[in-house]
């Protein structure tokens, strides 16, 4: 059965510099702060994050329970962060981007996804827009109130440690 990349994209305008933004999105065991759905990320090891660090997550979509295998596959602070996160429904590839513009930063979040082409035709038809878009727009949303409301300097611009 042919297989077919999907990509989905979202993006938001945070009021915070992109080392801002992409300090507190790297540290990924905040996430749970600012997902669309009920998630826990943390590190298999203590130390620093560098490309190649694992991590487990898991929560729930939908009332379903679900856990992934994370591993980060690129950290170019403060411009881009991906990771891939692999669970029983597939491996999912997350890309963030932070680019200064105006008066903070543009984040743009890609996921993406090899699914065979009946299976992936299914997923956009059905799960994305009951599912899939409104849990990843909830998150979007999430993650701009919760960096526009950090009182200054309460995010480090530091990198994370696990």
């Amino acid at each position: 059965m042919a297989a077919k990349t999907f990509v989905w994209t979202y993006q938001t305008h945070v009021t915070v510099p992109p080392a801002t933004a992409y300090a507190y999105v790297s540290d990924l065991s905040r996430h749970s702060e600012w997902s669309g759905t009920e998630l826990r990320i943390e590190a298999d090891a203590p130390g620093p994050v560098v490309v190649g660090s694992t991590f487990h997550s898991v929560g729930k979509t939908a009332g379903l329970p679900f856990h992934s295998e994370v591993v980060i596959t690129e950290l170019t602070p403060p411009d881009r962060l991906a990771f891939v996160a692999r669970g029983i429904d597939g491996e999912f590839l997350h890309e963030f981007t932070f680019r200064s513009d105006g008066d903070g930063t543009l984040i743009e979040r890609h996921i993406s996804t090899r699914l065979p082409r009946v299976v992936g035709m299914i997923v956009k038809s059905i799960n994305w827009p009951l599912l899939i878009r409104p849990m990843n727009l909830r998150a979007m949303d999430r993650l701009k109130k919760t960096l526009e409301r950090a009182p200054s300097g309460a995010i480090s611009t530091q990198t994370p440690d696990a």
